[in-house]
């Protein structure tokens, strides 16, 4: 007689990194008149690799060893899974608390495993806030820099990444206070650059029209810092009291404005703030505009041929050469001015705004048979290229010529 095919399968089973594996036992499938395991002649013995030792995965159970002449005995293997341990982790403190924009946090927290774990988790730890920023560590350091670029209220969690043999775990929530960071704001040069003595240290001088470009630099003051993605918005102005001259974005590092106005100006850069700066003022810088006058005398609109006296005047302490020339609507008509060109200079009386005065002798004539009639004529006066985008000034008396 043949003997009775007998399947023995090794139970499979579960634990916990470092808990103790399941006892395998044989489960049996073709006994036939009655038999059971204690019928064998020899009993299986049943074992897994698996170990309380063992890193989390899936391990082989197997039985084997069983014999009886009347079965025909095979073996099924089992498995043991290692599950990964949980582990517990908490903040234990969040300092500076409140901080401010970009200043850097350090988040302590503690880990520690769940039994029947024992084994410290190795890997990472990070801390981020309910926004987006984050930072990370690894479990050993104890601790995670954290620097929150916007300001407010804010909620920060420790999360523990997990390893090989152990589950991730997040702590609970813990509140943090970030105020806005201070600011100082400051021109740090002016163009053009010209520059002389003032009451009040040195003043930068320009034209009349002339464009000046103010430059200045935004600095968020320590501890708070702007971070590759933090820096302030928003805009920076150069004013004063009687109003703002140019505005310009406060990364930009620049403004650019021209004065028409002749006077002295003493300005202020402002940089208003925004929701993660505070507000900062730097003041004063000096600003000189500069510009000369004409005027001929007799004052008048109608002139003819003959001697006259040119007025020009510096205004708010202007120098320079000035050159003179007419421009004749009636071809052939000349004009010659004593002294040309005019050296106009300014001597400073005690810081009082008093006009600076030359006069030059104009002399026009008319050619000759010349006809009857009135034409128009332009006296200007010129100073370096005449175009106040270069630092240059023109200006110009229109008058009629009537002959005779």
């Amino acid at each position: 007689m043949n003997p009775a095919a007998l399947t023995i399968t090794a139970s499979s089973g579960t634990t916990t990194y470092e808990g103790t594996p399941p006892t395998i036992t044989p489960i049996y499938n073709g006994f036939v008149n009655g038999d059971n395991a204690s019928k064998l002649t020899t009993q299986p013995a049943c074992t897994t690799t698996a170990t309380s030792t063992s890193n989390a995965g899936s391990y082989p159970s197997s039985c084997a060893g069983a014999s009886d002449p009347n079965y025909a005995i095979s073996y099924v293997p089992g498995s043991v899974t290692i599950n990964k341990a949980n582990v517990n982790i908490a903040t234990t403190s969040n300092q500076p608390n409140p901080s401010v924009t970009g200043q850097p946090i350090t988040v302590s927290f503690k880990i520690s495993p769940v039994p029947p774990a024992t084994t410290m988790p190795t890997g990472d730890v990070g801390v981020k806030d309910d926004k987006a920023d984050s930072g990370i560590e690894t479990v050993a350091t104890g601790h995670v820099p954290l620097s929150i670029f916007t300001a407010g209220s804010r909620t920060l969690t420790a999360t523990y990444y997990g390893d090989t043999n152990f589950n991730v775990a997040t702590s609970a929530s813990v509140p943090q206070t970030v105020n806005k960071a201070d600011t100082t704001i400051a021109i740090t040069s002016v163009s053009p650059g010209t520059t002389v003595p003032g009451p009040y240290g040195t003043n930068y001088t320009a034209v009349a029209g002339q464009p000046v470009t103010f430059y200045f630099k935004l600095t968020v003051v320590a501890p708070g810092s702007e971070g590759a993605t933090g820096a302030p918005t928003g805009n920076v102005t150069v004013a004063n009291a009687r109003g703002v001259y140019c505005t310009a974005s406060a990364g930009s590092g620049r403004c650019v404005t021209s004065f028409s106005e002749v006077t002295d100006y003493m300005l202020d850069a402002v940089y208003p703030g925004d929701s993660n700066y505070n507000s900062s003022v730097w003041g004063s810088v000096m600003e000189d505009i500069r510009d000369f006058a004409m005027n001929l005398d007799p004052s008048t609109s109608v002139l003819g041929p003959g001697k006259y006296l040119l007025k020009l005047t510096s205004l708010n302490q202007f120098s320079g050469m000035v050159a003179l020339s007419c421009n004749p609507g009636l071809e052939g008509t000349t004009c010659e001015f004593t002294p040309n060109p005019v050296s106009l200079d300014w001597t400073p009386l005690d810081w009082t705004p008093l006009e600076s005065r030359t006069f030059v002798t104009v002399v026009i004539q008319m050619p000759k048979g010349a006809p009857a009639g009135t034409w128009p004529l332009d006296i200007v006066g010129t100073y370096g290229t005449g175009d106040p985008s270069t630092g240059g000034l023109t200006h110009t008396i229109s008058v009629n010529l009537t002959y005779p």
